[in-house]
């Protein structure tokens, strides 16, 4: 095993790359790996990660777009073989034995973690003066060696003032953090307050060196010191929401009072830094588009501050006055922590009955002569074990019964909402819908499909738990006419290449993303303000309205979570889907692909998933010409690849490196050639 793996997250810093990954190079130790990840810069970071690549067999890199320190580090750790980690800031560098005596000193006392220290230096005079407070921050005075638990190290390092929960300062073992999930915080600042807290609190083995193993610099622009208030305050925010939980289940009563403190102070920091926010606007506008829990216990937090109420900053005032009665110590502790226990479950029974108002799905489904089916499609969505959803529905001017079936439940339940379009096809109906949705998430459905009674239950706590965009999961599909069913695996959830249980983003499976997933809808669930951000909308095509909105909003996902569980009954050969009838409008899929590349080029994305669409045009070519079963359609589908389909699909002059469906590609060369023979 590799003895140690540094980390080194990168953003613009060509100035400072080349000596950072210098000083991990020259290390007297040499058995190490080194994880460099490029969080999209736009300077020259990238083309300096490359060239260090190619000259040390020991350098792997991750090319990623911009998505944050945490990201950045989560994802190097899970590719990480070291047996200790080692967390180092792109612009800061390290003393050369730096490795060699932690790694040493950690594996001799079988540690968890080790802390250690460093040195600053700053960038300019000014700086010097301005951040004075730095100068010897990261030098501790008191002696830590021997080995303790990390509650108890952290315990005597507090009342020294002396506890630091940077990242860069401590080197901890990888199977330690694997084996409690450890992991930063995505989305914030102050991602160490808590990654510190959680390995304080669990590791079983911590101890300290005094060694000076990292140069700090303190510079203009870096996280460390740019002042963003509201950043800052949520940070911390998150942290008192994530330790809380750890504190009232993993800390020794004996260490309490000092976790306790510790952030109660994070507390007071946070709402410090939310009352520098004087731009009211700015603050509205950050909170409107928190998840909804968050969003209840943050302005409920800083509601709070300063106010007698159950709060843990109410909570400290009401041990301080108990210490001067003098109770009893050991009961005192054990009251703090059942008074911070009880306060939090009030707290959170009050937020949440405040939540139960709120719509969490939007289920969307547009509807067009489906009496049919569409009272077992709405029964089972009215059964949903979530009830905190909303059912829009579109009817798109149908000729049969389905409108009065829809107003018939509309009256059943109060959560149906009705809506009526002139016939223009279900992308127009599901626009419709987003316009008109209230919901946290949507879920686009088909009115002659049913449903899991978890599917919203199950997608959507999928979604807020991994704070995911896009939650993909799978179907089961019946075949009308002989009414056999089977897993649809095969083009939904492809499990060789989406990872089961786990955050991924399009850049992981770039090559082959629209290989991962067909385009439709209906096994997604998607956050709704990454839609409305994004601005994806479906196209009004008669069929293939879906490929754009879907395929875009897998390019554009930067958090993405599968669920490997069937959740919609998915019906075909009952001769009314618009897949049944696209013989009628055979070049639909042609319009939506060209759509697709025309906006890729436009957010310089092409070139990024060339190779996934070239290969997903080229089936699904392929597959609209063969499933047409009509000579007409099949013709006009070679006509128009002969005029000008080719060109414009961007099919001209491939290179056949890039072709990973060699039969389909091979099929797709016999349509083109049918093309040249037709009269």
């Amino acid at each position: 095993m590799t003895k140690v793996t540094v980390i080194i997250p990168s953003y613009n810093v060509e100035d400072y790359l080349d000596e950072c990954i210098e000083s991990v190079l020259k290390q007297s130790l040499k058995d190490i790996e080194i994880i460099l990840v490029n969080d999209g810069s736009t300077d020259k970071t990238l083309d300096i990660i490359k060239k260090y690549e190619k000259k040390d067999e020991r350098i792997k890199y991750i090319d990623q777009v911009n998505q944050g320190l945490s990201v950045s580090r989560n994802n190097a750790l899970d590719i990480a073989s070291g047996e200790y980690i080692f967390f180092l800031d792109s612009d800061d560098y390290l003393s050369k034995k730096s490795l060699e005596n932690l790694y040493n000193k950690a594996s001799k006392d079988n540690l968890d973690v080790l802390y250690f220290d460093a040195t600053s230096i700053f960038e300019n005079e000014k700086l010097k003066k301005e951040k004075s407070v730095f100068s010897n921050y990261y030098k501790r005075q008191n002696d830590y060696s021997d080995v303790y638990n990390g509650q108890e190290l952290f315990s005597l390092m507090k009342k020294n003032k002396e506890f630091r929960p940077n990242a860069c300062f401590q080197f901890p073992r990888l199977q330690f953090l694997k084996d409690n999930n450890i992991k930063f915080i995505e989305g914030i600042i102050h991602e160490d307050e808590c990654f510190g807290l959680e390995v304080a609190l669990l590791a079983k083995r911590a101890s300290h060196i005094k060694e000076e193993a990292y140069v700090r610099r303190v510079r203009e622009g870096s996280i460390m010191t740019n002042s963003k208030a509201l950043k800052r305050s949520y940070g911390y925010f998150k942290t008192i929401m994530v330790i809380s939980e750890y504190i009232d289940k993993y800390v020794e009563r004996k260490y309490f009072n000092d976790f306790y403190s510790y952030v109660s102070n994070l507390r007071e920091s946070s709402a410090k830094f939310f009352n520098e926010c004087i731009d009211k606007c700015e603050v509205d506008e950050f909170i409107k588009y928190l998840s909804l829990s968050d969003r209840y216990f943050y302005k409920l937090m800083i509601e709070s501050y300063g106010k007698k109420v159950h709060t843990i900053d109410d909570l400290k005032k009401n041990v301080d006055s108990l210490k001067k009665d003098n109770k009893n110590k050991n009961s005192l502790k054990f009251l703090a922590k059942t008074k911070i226990k009880n306060s939090t479950k009030k707290i959170k029974n009050k937020v949440l009955s405040k939540m139960d108002k709120t719509i969490k799905v939007s289920v969307i489904i547009p509807v067009y002569n489906c009496e049919k089916f569409l009272d077992e499609c709405l029964t089972s969505l009215i059964n949903q074990s979530l009830k905190n959803i909303e059912i829009i529905c579109i009817d798109d001017s149908s000729t049969d019964n389905s409108y009065e079936i829809l107003n018939k439940f509309k009256k059943k339940d109060k959560r149906i909402k009705v809506f009526k379009q002139e016939h223009s096809n279900a992308g127009n109906a599901r626009n419709l819908g987003i316009s008109k949705a209230k919901g946290e998430y949507l879920l686009f459905l088909d009115s002659d499909d049913y449903f899991d009674k978890d599917l919203c239950l199950k997608t959507y706590n999928a979604a807020t738990k991994n704070n995911a965009e896009i939650v993909l999961f799978s179907a089961t599909k019946i075949d009308m006419k002989n009414n056999t069913k089977e897993n649809m695996n095969y083009c939904l959830l492809d499990t060789n290449l989406i990872p089961i249980k786990k955050v991924y983003s399009s850049d992981n499976i770039a090559v082959k993303l629209y290989k991962s997933s067909s385009s439709a809808p209906w096994s997604k669930l998607f956050k709704r303000k990454f839609i409305l951000d994004n601005k994806i909308e479906f196209q009004g095509l008669p069929n293939a309205n879906d490929v754009f909105f879907t395929r875009m909003a897998l390019s554009l996902a930067k958090r993405m979570y599968a669920l490997n569980e069937e959740l919609v009954n998915y019906r075909f050969n009952h001769g009314t889907n618009s897949q049944t009838l696209k013989y009628k409008d055979p070049l639909s899929f042609t319009e939506a692909y060209i759509k697709l590349k025309e906006e890729l080029v436009k957010r310089n994305l092409f070139d990024k998933y060339k190779q996934t669409y070239l290969n997903t045009v080229i089936c699904e070519t392929v597959y609209n010409y063969n499933s047409t079963k009509s000579k007409d359609a099949q013709d006009k589908i070679s006509k128009y690849l002969k005029k000008s389909g080719i060109k414009e699909l961007g099919l001209e002059n491939i290179d056949e490196k890039l072709i990973y469906e060699d039969e389909k590609y091979d099929e797709f060369k016999k349509i083109i050639s049918k093309s040249k023979t037709s009269k």
